[in-house]
């Protein structure tokens, strides 16, 4: 699930929207071609990532970034509190599941606890620019992206 996915526009993200659109289609399809196998299909909604491609969007207005600040998690949060609910699903042998990061109830209590969320990854106040936890996740993902690329500054004083 994600943006896109219900037909819903995805300006600036035009690839990223359209990968998002078929996965209904594509999920139930599989469900009915596996149904009597030991294969099982479900769907895995892990809300908003912030992720790099989060971190470089032209976001339109400040309404954007406060939810993000209210609704966007880190991929190792979302990852610890969706990998055992993940296990436990596979272990049922049961198709069909949804598992989803954003709950009805886990979006309420952001919203009952907003005000502790303003500026926790872009700084409202000042025109959106990222805050503090945003511009570690902007270094950490640069450099990882980096190391999983196996590019390095190639100085002369780099190590092999």
């Amino acid at each position: 699930e994600g943006s896109g996915e219900e037909n819903s526009a995805t300006p600036h993200f035009a690839a990223y929207g359209a990968s998002k659109a078929p996965m209904q289609q594509i999920l139930k399809t599989l469900q009915l071609e596996l149904q009597g196998t030991k294969v099982c299909v479900h769907n895995i909604a892990p809300g908003i990532a912030l992720t790099a491609l989060q971190m470089a969007g032209k976001w339109a207005d400040l309404n954007t970034l406060r939810l993000m600040n209210l609704l966007a998690e880190t991929p190792e949060t979302i990852a610890d509190s969706l990998v055992p609910r993940i296990r436990r699903v596979a272990a049922s042998r049961q198709s069909g599941s949804t598992i989803r990061y954003l709950t009805q109830g886990s979006i309420l209590w952001r919203c009952v606890t907003a005000a502790w969320r303003v500026n926790r990854w872009f700084d409202i106040w000042n025109g959106g620019a990222p805050a503090f936890n945003a511009t570690k996740l902007i270094a950490e993902s640069k450099s990882k992206g980096k190391e999983e690329c196996g590019v390095n500054g190639g100085g002369e004083d780099d190590e092999p």
